[in-house]
């Protein structure tokens, strides 16, 4: 594993090996705690219809010493042969990766852009192409990661969101009141490589 620092603190992002999502959760947060692998559980939470057999990743363990139980939030996500996991207690999480080439060949805009995000959309079309394309695919990745935290993911709709850029950096100006959000979650924008980019959405609990 290799881990992305500095992105929130409280909050472990490691690039894995493409494996089993719930297994990689397991090692990761057995690892951070310094217990062994069969001491951690996985299980998935919709929280649109409340199934247990799909939705985000809730990881739980039990120390022999501790009264209760420790409960983690987990994000994944896939892309280009890479795969980012996202791990922290007291905070819903959401990270996402996309690859900018395919961002490229995807007409991604008219399901993506807020109607506010106008403006931003034409600075944009006057930058050179390569640019062009990480803005879109930055601002994809921020939508998405904040959907992955809400539990939705793009059940809801990306275009209902208001993302923006201020030197750099992504945040979240509005989103709709039906994808219970109370404030607006941190972002942290990265690059996995010249090809690819992705982002964190933490909202701390």
């Amino acid at each position: 594993m290799r881990e992305l620092d500095d992105l929130v603190d409280g909050i472990t992002v490691r690039i894995v090996d493409e494996s089993s999502s719930a297994e990689a959760a397991r090692e990761l947060v057995a690892e951070l705690e310094q217990i062994a692998v069969s001491a951690v559980s996985v299980a998935h939470r919709c929280r649109r219809c409340g199934a247990s057999d799909h939705g985000e990743l809730v990881v739980r363990l039990k120390h022999a010493h501790a009264k209760s139980e420790v409960q983690y939030a987990a994000s994944v996500s896939r892309n280009d042969g890479l795969m980012v996991l996202a791990v922290g207690r007291d905070a819903r999480i959401g990270v996402d990766i996309e690859s900018i080439t395919a961002v490229a060949a995807a007409p991604v805009a008219p399901v993506l852009l807020h109607p506010a995000e106008a403006a931003e959309a034409a600075e944009v079309e006057r930058l050179e192409s390569h640019k062009r394309t990480l803005r879109l695919a930055q601002l994809w990745t921020a939508k998405e990661a904040v959907l992955k935290l809400t539990g939705l993911g793009l059940a809801a709709d990306p275009r209902e969101l208001e993302v923006r850029f201020i030197d750099g950096q992504a945040f979240l100006e509005s989103w709709p009141a039906n994808i219970g959000l109370d404030r607006a979650p941190t972002l942290k924008l990265f690059e996995l490589s010249s090809a690819v980019v992705g982002a964190l959405a933490v909202l701390t609990l």
